[in-house]
């Protein structure tokens, strides 16, 4: 299904052993044309060349529909990068559901040949060859040429696919079910396209429950998503589980990826199976937008997101929305759902202003099924809300005194450790004070993985372990304290002790 806001052509073509290609489709301003792929491009485990190259003379919006008599799925693509990327694969653990695959993709270029590395944190097995976690494999794709790749015993998440042209990369479940088997696939953006700031608002009817997972690229990625403090390094992820009426939002000093699982549902004798989305970031909001409901049996929902002083400004299809709104503990957003009961078709949303952005996905129930898609995931632009998040909650004055407090506490550690052992306490030298010996002794304690002479930030969260509900400093003082590291893993002796 292909939507445009203007006059546009569009050209989609495959691999030339592939017996499909459609040419010139014009779509006019403000509409959509839904262009049907045979089943036989579909692509499987021992299949390489199933992609779908599109072109279009203007921006249009894409959106994938995956139906069956028993399952559907839709998914919105994303525009090739001008540039190489870095992707990370996310998935749901086997716990949840049982056995079923979880699965990647990758579509190479349509242009070139790619080569491709996948680095996995579970052993792959790829057309017959194994290989272990964390050892890098390299492919070289062809133009046009395809890969898919799934395990039945491990979650995928956090595998790491770099590419030396610009790539595809869609990951989630061949078969997931509370039901009936359900498929779930949706593109992973580039960790370019990644946010720092996210809204979690609960999808309507998820009596099983909801899993929100947050996926790291870097070392020492800080999150802060629900009144807890996660701490992550490259390729590791963050699982909430929670109920319906909970909101509330998550933010970070790195790149993350956010992801949704509704757990399934159920209404009278109907069983609807789980839903996977992606959450679009803050930066990602928009000012306008037009989405369509499946042409199938659906009761669709649509989440949206707002900053709280324009709720009242929002308008679908013309016309003012009028809906009850949901503010969002400690942010300046609010939420609100529309449901658009079984109703097929095109809507517009946009604001009375340009400069009011917000966020929405989009999801749906049938007869034992369901669907789901962000819809908002349109900028790219980062800032660093992470930091002023930081100083809000632990100003200025507040982390002196932490820093003060956490000082003498370090001072009576370290004395008690002196007469406990009949150590003699070391005179300082030059002008070392006593104060940086008692710094040396618990960065000496710290660093226990053989001496490397650096602290990184999991080895300094051992000292505030089930402090963070207590001490609303700490989350700025450790952000603030690798600011500045000459190391990218941690920090040094000196680094550590300027901290304070």
């Amino acid at each position: 299904m292909i939507l445009s806001r203007v006059n546009a052509t569009v050209n989609i073509k495959t691999h030339p052993s592939i017996a499909f290609s459609r040419t010139n489709i014009d779509i006019q301003a403000g509409s959509k044309k839904v262009i049907l792929i045979p089943s036989y491009v579909s692509l499987r485990e021992w299949d390489r060349y199933k992609s779908l190259s599109v072109t279009s003379s203007a921006p249009v919006t894409i959106y994938l529909v995956n139906h069956s008599l028993i399952f559907t799925d839709m998914l919105v693509t994303f525009p090739l990068s001008a540039v190489p990327q870095e992707y990370y694969v996310v998935s749901i653990p086997q716990r949840y559901f049982g056995r079923f695959k979880s699965l990647f993709a990758i579509a190479g270029s349509a242009v070139s040949h790619s080569v491709v590395t996948i680095i996995a944190k579970v052993p792959l097995t790829i057309e017959g060859r194994k290989f272990e976690a964390n050892s890098p494999v390299t492919l070289q794709l062809q133009p046009m040429e395809s890969i898919k790749i799934s395990s039945e015993i491990d979650d995928l998440t956090g595998t790491k696919i770099v590419s030396d042209v610009p790539v595809s990369v869609y990951s989630g479940h061949e078969c997931i079910s509370r039901h009936l088997c359900n498929n779930m696939m949706k593109q992973i953006p580039a960790v370019e396209y990644w946010g720092k700031e996210y809204i979690i608002a609960p999808m309507v009817g998820s009596v099983y429950g909801n899993l929100v997972k947050i996926l790291a690229a870097r070392n020492g990625t800080l999150v802060h998503a629900n009144g807890e403090l996660y701490i992550l390094n490259e390729g590791q992820s963050a699982e909430i589980y929670f109920y319906n009426n909970n909101y509330f939002s998550v933010g970070s000093n790195e790149p993350i990826l956010v992801s949704y699982f509704s757990m399934g549902s159920y209404k009278e004798s109907f069983r609807y199976d789980p839903i996977m989305l992606l959450i679009p970031a803050v930066t990602q909001f928009t000012n306008e937008l037009s989405i369509v409901t499946p042409p199938y049996d659906f009761e669709s929902y649509a989440n949206i997101i707002i900053d709280s002083t324009h709720k009242d400004e929002l308008m679908i299809d013309g016309v003012k929305l009028i809906s009850p709104w949901t503010t969002i503990t400690n942010t300046n957003y609010s939420s609100t759902i529309i449901h658009f009961r079984s109703q097929q078709g095109r809507h517009s949303l946009k604001p009375t202003s340009t400069d009011i952005k917000f966020g929405l996905m989009l999801y749906g129930y049938g007869r034992h099924d369901s669907y789901g898609l962000p819809v908002a995931m349109g900028s790219t632009k980062q800032f660093a809300n992470f930091k002023s998040y930081l100083k809000e909650r632990c100003p200025d004055l507040s982390l002196k005194v932490f820093k003060k407090r956490i000082a003498t506490w370090f001072q009576v550690i370290h004395d008690f450790e002196i007469i406990s052992n009949n150590l003699t306490m070391p005179i300082p030298q030059g002008d070392t004070s006593k104060m940086d010996e008692v710094l040396r002794y618990i960065f000496t304690y710290l660093d226990r993985d053989k001496f490397k002479g650096y602290l990184d930030k999991n080895e300094l969260s051992i000292l505030f372990d089930g402090l963070h509900s207590y001490e609303p400093c700490i989350p700025r003082f450790i952000n603030s304290c690798f600011e500045d590291s000459q190391y990218i893993m941690g920090i040094e002796l000196n680094r550590w002790q300027n901290c304070f």
